[in-house]
Order: C-alpha cells, then sequence, then structure tokens
C-alpha cells in the first residue's frame, strides 16, 4: 500500500468537508495498493486499488537501493498525478536501531 500526500495538505474546516474542500484534498494525494514482484533494484507494484480507478490493472516500477543503514526508493521520472508536471518521487527510510527482547 503507498499513500503520498502534498505537505501543505489542507485540513478542512470540519469532520465532514465542504464540496471545495473534498476536492482539494483529493487534488493533494495518491494512494494505490495490490501486490509487488522484485527483480534485481525493481519493484513493480500491481495496482488492484487506487484513489484513481484509471490506475487499477496497471503497474507502477520504483527501484530500491540499499546503502549501510538507508533504503532508497525512487520513481522514475513521470508525469505527476497531482498536478500534471514531470516529477520523480524519492522516499528514504533508515534504521536506526536494532531491537532486542529483554
Amino acid at each position: 500500500m503507498v499513500v503520498v500526500v502534498k505537505r501543505d495538505r489542507p485540513v478542512p474546516s470540519s469532520l465532514i468537508p465542504k464540496p471545495a474542500e473534498k476536492i482539494a484534498l483529493y487534488d493533494s494525494l495518491f494512494a494505490y495498493s495490490g501486490t509487488y514482484s522484485v527483480d534485481g533494484d525493481k519493484v513493480t507494484h500491481h495496482i488492484e486499488i487506487s484513489w484513481n480507478e484509471a490506475w487499477a490493472g496497471t503497474d507502477q516500477v520504483r527501484y530500491c537501493t540499499i546503502r549501510a543503514n538507508r533504503l532508497t526508493y525512487r520513481s522514475p521520472p513521470a508525469q505527476d498525478p497531482m498536478d500534471g508536471q514531470e516529477c520523480s518521487y524519492t522516499v528514504e527510510f533508515e534504521k536506526v536501531a536494532e531491537h532486542t527482547a529483554s
């Protein structure tokens, strides 16, 4: 499952957003879920359900690298589903400590 939201995502005025607020919320995220396969550094997400059903049944490719305690996950250049601009997303995860049972 993947959920990406804009940093400056709007906050609705109440628990139930007004129609314009719903549009702003929708336009500030994308999300999808499904199975995935791995081939070397390439991860292919096989989309089963999405915030935009046009993605259902498609594949989304991402690339991963691991260096020391850092996992970098990036998308190839593509049209941003939120604003249509050319972009590439990069996410980094850092392992900070081992957990040991006491």
